[in-house]
């Protein structure tokens, strides 16, 4: 995953999406794309690549020089442009790559899947810790991460069955020129 912006709660939640991917034998890495907060015992196996943000270019070859199969944005609107960007340059050098979004902007935006143009194949709806590694692990394993699910339509914004949809689902895609919902299964639940 790839962070821009001013929380130091962010490269914490990135943290711990990269642990869950690692409990469950899936080799991950993660860059903070900027410099890190005070709580530097959460953050003890980061990569900085400077001091301060790198443009996106630099990021986008560093990244890439990881020859990545997956790579997550962790998405705030503020810089959800900047995210959509990153995916552009990601897919213009490597198409293979799948692009995974997550966080505030895309949980209660889904539409940025549309805007993207392609280039974000999906977004973790909600908390992404079990559904992000049930997602990838589909992807390496060559299946399809839609299998098993059904998919419904987005409601538009202003609907009040919308947030309820949203939560209900796991990650939204694509699908025909429209944002759909996938919805949720019991392996993207985390025990209690």
């Amino acid at each position: 995953g790839a962070t821009s912006g001013h929380s130091t709660s962010d490269a914490y939640e990135l943290a711990l999406l990269n642990q869950a991917l690692e409990d469950a034998g899936i080799r991950s890495d993660y860059i903070v794309q900027r410099p890190i907060g005070t709580n530097k015992e959460f953050y003890h196996e980061t990569k900085r690549i400077t001091p301060a943000a790198p443009s996106l270019e630099t990021l986008t070859s560093d990244i890439l020089e990881r020859q990545p199969k997956v790579v997550g944005l962790e998405v705030m609107s503020c810089y959800e442009a900047n995210a959509r960007e990153l995916a552009r340059k990601i897919k213009e050098r490597n198409p293979n790559v799948k692009i995974v979004v997550g966080g505030y902007h895309p949980s209660g935006y889904p539409e940025m899947l549309k805007e993207s143009n392609g280039n974000i194949d999906f977004a973790i709806l909600g908390a992404g810790e079990k559904t992000l590694m049930c997602l990838v692990q589909s992807i390496l394993r060559g299946k399809n991460p839609l299998e098993g699910r059904q998919l419904r339509v987005l409601p538009r914004l202003g609907d009040p069955k919308r947030r309820t949809a949203i939560n209900q689902s796991a990650y939204a895609v694509m699908n025909n020129g429209e944002v759909q919902l996938a919805e949720r299964i019991e392996t993207d639940l985390i025990a209690s």
